[in-house]
């Protein structure tokens, strides 16, 4: 272990130097997570940009940018070449949710044969999607006793895709070659034969490593023997980066997407728990936990991150903690960190400690988390905890189907989050949902327009109307109509049968 450490080390030593560029972080406590209506854009001499929340304070020497909650970054004059606030929507933009299809009328034959054929071309993964969903929506709604043999039939379309085996497997996506390894373990006996086997708990385990350094056993071999003792029928998913440069699980949205489509192919081979699905990393790997864990929390029943954290991505226009930490209100994190980690910088640990604390005193029983700090050790200090982390963790179980999602869509590949989906994801904007009774409401941060609340029975009573209040103001109230381009979108998405929707609101 110690010779990856030492090679994880200096990899991601050059990544806190590069972070050293910004500026010393300044921490100062502040109220919370205050909706901001506007974010800025600083021009840096070096070309790139830097991305923030707000200006905090100016002088003739620095620039104070806020990050996420109680983060700043202080910024010198002397780097900057300028900068710009940024408003994505114009204030007092109205919310106005687009009306619903009429209810379906029996199908002809044509028809039917129509919709079939539609079907097929939105699973054949040919790059029409998005045009073959435009052309569903025009003839979008089904009756509601429709509803079971269409599921049933969209199932089994989105399981005809890629597949994986046990052992390693080659695993492209988008023109590049990755690799796969998978182990499987069963302690439960099947019930008659082995399509009755116990539904498996899946880890995805994230590697370490760095540049030119990091495969799937340096993620594999801290967590493996922890999961066996507590699942007793478990599916290791270990993916190798496709490219090994530093951070690369948390620096680089391709490695999400990819992860996404593998975990995609997990759920066509085999019976899998959707609601005992983990993600655990360390190091280069404990980053990636923090980024794929929480851009995609509605997938995870609970994370593992040891000596990671939340990058900062000024290449990418990201900001600190945009689109990580409010995502995580219903999977629980427990994070672990060591100081004198000179790979790994703490602070971004001990900031998001302090911002999901707040988190959960402002919003009773969501963002559950636990940190836990070493006084020494370095890089590799945080190791020993890692076993009693993942005995917490596989004891808990995901809710699919919450009443109340907070959300902030930044990644253009995750378009649907629980019940809430964004056409066109983008930094510094949230949505926050609640449902009781029938009535949903929404509060927006630099969103309009472009999304939909997904629904089902097990959300709403689709008998009665549904009323929805936008930020304070009655957007829509009617029957919902049953949807098949909700059901395609969320179906493929995750091919996940604890998590569908039948229904939608567009706006």
């Amino acid at each position: 272990m110690s010779a990856l450490m030492a090679r994880e080390r200096a990899a991601m030593r050059r990544f806190a130097q590069k972070l050293c560029f910004w500026g010393l972080l300044a921490l100062v406590l502040s109220q919370g997570l205050a909706a901001q209506a506007e974010h800025v854009q600083v021009m840096l001499k070096n070309g790139q940009v830097f991305m923030g929340g707000g200006i905090v304070s100016e002088n003739a020497s620095n620039l104070m940018v806020r990050i996420y909650g109680d983060v700043t970054q202080t910024i010198p004059k002397a780097a900057i070449n300028g900068y710009e606030i940024v408003k994505r929507v114009k204030a007092g933009t109205p919310i106005r949710a687009r009306p619903q299809p009429a209810p379906a009328a029996v199908l002809t034959l044509e028809a039917q044969a129509e919709r079939e054929k539609r079907i097929d071309e939105f699973f054949a993964l040919t790059g029409k999607r998005a045009e073959t969903l435009a052309a569903v929506r025009t003839a979008d709604a089904v009756r509601p006793e429709e509803i079971g043999e269409l599921k049933t039939l969209l199932f089994r379309k989105a399981r005809e895709g890629r597949k994986l085996a046990e052992g390693d497997n080659t695993f492209e996506f988008e023109g590049q070659k990755g690799s796969v390894h998978i182990e499987v373990y069963r302690q439960t006996p099947a019930a008659g034969n082995s399509s009755n086997a116990a539904p498996l708990t899946v880890a995805l385990l994230l590697h370490g490593g760095g540049q030119n350094n990091g495969n799937w056993r340096s993620g594999a071999d801290l967590f493996r023997g922890p999961l066996r003792k507590a699942c007793p029928d478990l599916l290791l998913v270990c993916p190798t980066v496709l490219v090994k440069r530093y951070a690369e699980w948390g620096k680089f949205p391709f490695e999400e997407a990819y992860v996404k489509e593998i975990m995609k192919a997990v759920k066509r081979t085999w019976t899998v728990d959707p609601n005992r699905v983990y993600c655990m990393g360390y190091s280069m790997g404990g980053y990636g936990t923090w980024h794929i864990g929480a851009h995609q929390a509605d997938t995870f029943a609970g994370l593992v991150s040891g000596a990671g954290g939340i990058l900062l991505n000024p290449h990418l226009k990201e900001c600190w903690g945009w689109g990580v930490l409010m995502n995580l209100a219903h999977t629980p994190i427990e994070f672990h960190h060591a100081n004198g980690d000179e790979a790994a910088p703490i602070w971004s640990d001990q900031a998001s400690n302090r911002i999901l604390t707040e988190l959960g005193r402002q919003h009773e029983g969501l963002y559950r988390h636990k940190y836990v700090e070493y006084a020494t050790g370095g890089h590799g200090g945080a190791t020993k905890g890692m076993g009693d982390a993942v005995t917490r963790t596989a004891a808990l179980r995901r809710d699919p189907y919450p009443r109340r999602v907070f959300w902030e869509p930044s990644r253009p590949f995750v378009r649907q989050f629980y019940w809430l989906l964004a056409d066109e994801p983008a930094f510094f904007t949230r949505l926050e949902a609640s449902i009781e009774d029938n009535v949903i409401r929404l509060k927006t941060l630099d969103l309009a327009s472009g999304f939909s609340l997904l629904l089902n029975e097990h959300l709403v009573d689709l008998a009665k109307p549904v009323k929805v209040i936008a930020n304070d103001v009655p957007v829509f109230e009617g029957k919902v109509i049953p949807s098949l381009s909700a059901m395609l979108e969320s179906i493929e998405d995750k091919l996940d049968e604890a998590q569908w929707f039948s229904h939608r609101i567009d706006f």
